[in-house]
């Protein structure tokens, strides 16, 4: 998969989804690794030791690479799902804290509008 970077939301939901499409295809892998387990016996039976232990070695490495290559899939899938999860959390606190401090601007602003100008109209305020 090609290099992209991941620095903003989209970026990351749209990783994910090549990374589904490869995890959906595991069960035809696994069918074709079986086949070529099968495969890979038949051809034993007529080949020296020498060569049956080359093809159980290159059958048995091939196994463990698809294992491994999905196990590696789902790992990243979660990972991005997870930033993804953590970027939604972030949006909700940033936008909360947001207008929290909006709301906090007004009442400041209000409190200046009703605080009197100048020294004269404030001894005025205390004498009444």
């Amino acid at each position: 998969m090609k290099q992209r970077p991941l620095s903003d939301k989209l970026a990351i939901e749209n990783a994910v989804a090549p990374l589904e499409s490869l995890l959906n295809k595991k069960a035809q892998g696994e069918l074709l690794v079986e086949h070529l387990q099968h495969t890979g016996k038949v051809v034993c039976a007529s080949t020296s030791p020498q060569g049956q232990e080359i093809i159980k070695n290159e059958v048995k490495a091939l196994t463990q690479s698809f294992e491994e290559l999905f196990r590696e899939i789902k790992q990243q899938k979660d990972q991005l799902e997870q930033t993804v999860s953590q970027w939604r959390d972030y949006k909700d606190e940033y936008e909360r804290l947001s207008d929290w401090l909006q709301q906090f601007d007004i009442l400041i602003k209000a409190q200046k509008n009703s605080l009197l100008p100048n020294v004269a109209e404030k001894e005025n305020k205390c004498k009444k």
